[in-house]
């Protein structure tokens, strides 16, 4: 296995004792491809963020068991004042990743090639999910994330998400995945097991997509 939950707990709302995870159990496996779902949108983001370990819980155990993971679509951590590759170079500084040899990778699949010497402030949104989007699947993590929070896997360039969407497949095979979304072709096409949030933060774990789909009528047809 690669995260186990033991009884894992989290407040969201410490004054009223409110759980937006309520004594979760259950284990994730290496290259298991899995969907959170759930009306219960605090609940859902408490667990992507529990897993990934951006945040601790307030009861319970999480162990971990080399499970190195990676936000795709994430430009939130850029500084806008350093240039797209004074930003891939600090990503690859906090991964341990050679960044000489991630540069021309995202500047081949991105497109984007003189555009990464420029500061990000510069940059339209496009242009900085397209490294957000592309930088993680250079990076050696055995976790990638998906979230609809952060936009999910989609772009207005139709190209590079033919090429992104076709890397993405095949990188993603040798990985966890796990997607937050209620984006039922997305959830189709790259999970097969589901975790569902319920209303008080009840977990509920399913081996098969398909059994989470009929736990949760929280998804889009």
């Amino acid at each position: 296995m690669i995260v186990d939950f033991i009884k894992v707990s989290r407040f969201s709302d410490t004054k009223l004792k409110q759980f937006s995870i309520n004594e979760a159990s259950f284990s994730l496996n290496p290259q298991q491809h899995l969907a959170v779902l759930g009306k219960n949108e605090a609940g859902t983001s408490d667990l992507i963020k529990l897993l990934s370990g951006s945040i601790q819980p307030t009861s319970g155990k999480i162990l971990r068991y080399d499970a190195s993971s990676a936000h795709l679509g994430d430009a939130s951590t850029f500084h806008r004042e350093l240039t797209g590759e004074e930003n891939i170079r600090f990503m690859c500084k906090l991964y341990g990743a050679t960044a000489k040899h991630i540069i021309p990778e995202v500047a081949s699949l991105t497109g984007l090639g003189k555009v990464l010497k420029k500061r990000v402030k510069s940059y339209a949104p496009p242009q900085r999910r397209k490294i957000a989007l592309a930088l993680p699947l250079f990076l050696d993590v055995k976790m990638y994330i998906i979230d609809d929070g952060f936009g999910g896997i989609g772009h207005p360039d139709a190209q590079f998400s033919e090429r992104y969407s076709q890397l993405l497949k095949q990188k993603s095979q040798e990985k966890t995945l796990i997607i937050r979304s209620n984006n039922l072709p997305l959830l189709k096409s790259y999970t097969i097991a589901a975790v569902i949030v319920k209303d008080g933060g009840k977990v509920i774990f399913k081996d098969t997509l398909e059994k989470g789909l009929e736990e949760s009528n929280d998804i889009n047809n």
